[in-house]
C-alpha cells in the first residue's frame, strides 16, 4: 500500500517509519564502522600470532556488519528517491540482495559457532542441520526473485502478475523464514545449555572455549529470537489494511528489529575477545610451564635428588640410587 493512498489511517505510521530510517542509518552506520574496526584490531592481534584471518567464522562476521549497515543505507536511498520509479526499483532490489545476504550470514554463522557444541552434544543430527542450511538458501533465493518481480511490478509496471499477491508471496516467505530461524536458533541454544550442563556437572576445566562458546552462544539466541520475533510482528502489521497496533507500540517495535542486529554483533564481538583472551592465557600458562620444566630440566643432579629425597622421605642417596637403577 502506497503512504499517498492511505485510506485507513497509515500516513502517520510511514512518516514515523521514514523518520527512524534516518536516525537508525546514523546509528547503524557510526556503530557498524566501530565494529569493522574492533573486528580489524583483533585480526591484527590474530595476524600478530600468526594466526588464519581469513576463516568461515570471519568471513561471516564481516560479512554480517557490511550486510547489515548497506542495508540500512540502500533503504534510506529508496526513501530519498521516491519521485524517481526506477531508482526506487534499483535500491529496493539493492535493500534485498544486502537483507539477505545479513540474513544466510547469520544463519550460517549459528551453524558455524555451533557446531563444536553440537558435535560434542548431538553429533547425529549434523546432517540434518546441513540439509536446513541448504533448504534455507534456496528459500533466501525464492524470496528476492519474488521482491524482484514484486519490484518490477509497482515501480516500473511490468505485468508480473497480481501486486497484491506477489506482496502476500513475499510476507509468507518472510514469515517462513523467521519462524525456521526461531526454530534452528532455538535448538541450538538448547545445545548450548546441553552442554553446559554436562560440563559443570563433570568439571571440565579443560573445556573453557566450549563453555564460552555456549555462554555467548545462550546470549545471541536470545537477542535473535527478539529480532525474528520483531520481524515477524513488524511484517504481519504492514500487511494489514488497517493498523492493528498503536503508534507507540508499532514504533518500538521498528526499532527493535532495526536495531537488534547492532546488539548480536556485538556479542559476536565480544565472544571473538573472551576466545582470544583465553587464548592468550592458555599460551602464557604453557609458556610459564615449559620454562619451569627447563629451570628444573638445568639444576645439578644432588640438587634434584635432594628434592625428591624431602619429597619421598628417603635419604639423599638412596633417592640417586633408586632412579640409576
Amino acid at each position: 500500500m502506497n503512504a499517498s493512498e492511505d485510506p485507513h489511517g497509515w500516513q502517520v505510521y510511514y512518516e514515523t517509519s521514514a523518520i527512524i530510517a534516518r536516525q537508525d542509518l546514523w546509528i547503524i552506520t557510526l556503530l557498524s564502522a566501530v565494529q569493522l574496526v574492533i573486528l580489524g584490531s583483533l585480526l591484527w592481534t590474530d595476524a600478530k600470532t600468526k594466526k588464519p584471518i581469513s576463516t568461515a567464522v570471519n568471513i561471516l562476521i564481516a560479512s554480517m556488519i557490511i550486510c547489515y549497515a548497506l542495508t540500512a543505507i540502500f533503504f534510506q536511498l529508496f526513501l530519498a528517491v521516491e519521485n524517481n520509479p526506477l531508482r526506487q526499483a534499483l535500491f529496493i532490489t539493492a535493500t534485498s540482495l544486502t537483507n539477505t545476504g545479513l540474513e544466510c550470514s547469520v544463519t550460517y554463522y549459528v551453524w558455524k559457532r555451533g557446531l563444536p557444541v553440537i558435535q560434542a552434544t548431538a553429533p547425529r543430527l549434523q546432517p540434518w542441520f546441513i540439509a536446513y542450511l541448504v533448504l534455507f538458501g534456496l528459500v533466501e533465493v525464492s524470496k528476492v526473485v519474488a521482491v524482484i518481480f514484486e519490484t518490477l511490478s509497482e515501480y516500473l509496471s511490468v505485468n508480473m502478475g497480481s501486486h497484491e499477491r506477489l506482496r502476500d508471496v513475499i510476507n509468507g516467505i518472510v514469515t517462513v523464514l523467521s519462524f525456521s530461524t526461531i526454530v534452528f536458533d532455538g535448538f541450538v541454544a538448547v545445545m548450548y545449555v546441553k552442554y553446559l550442563r554436562t560440563a559443570s556437572n563433570a568439571n571440565l576445566h579443560e573445556l573453557e572455549k566450549l563453555e564460552i562458546l555456549s555462554q555467548f552462544g545462550i546470549a545471541s539466541c536470545v537477542v535473535l529470537e527478539i529480532w525474528m520475533v520483531s520481524n515477524i510482528l513488524y511484517n504481519f502489521w504492514t500487511s494489514c489494511e488497517v493498523p492493528p497496533v498503536g503508534l507507540s507500540v508499532y514504533t518500538t517495535c521498528l526499532r527493535v528489529f532495526s536495531l537488534s542486529p547492532l546488539v548480536y554483533l556485538f556479542l559476536q564481538l565480544g565472544m571473538k575477545y573472551a576466545l582470544w583472551k583465553d587464548d592468550t592465557r592458555n599460551s602464557r600458562h604453557k609458556n610459564e610451564r615449559v620454562k619451569n620444566a627447563r629451570r628444573l630440566s638445568e639444576q645439578p643432579s644432588d640438587t634434584v635428588g635432594t628434592r625428591v629425597s624431602k619429597r619421598s622421605g628417603f635419604p639423599s642417596s638412596m633417592s640417586i640410587q633408586n632412579v640409576a637403577t
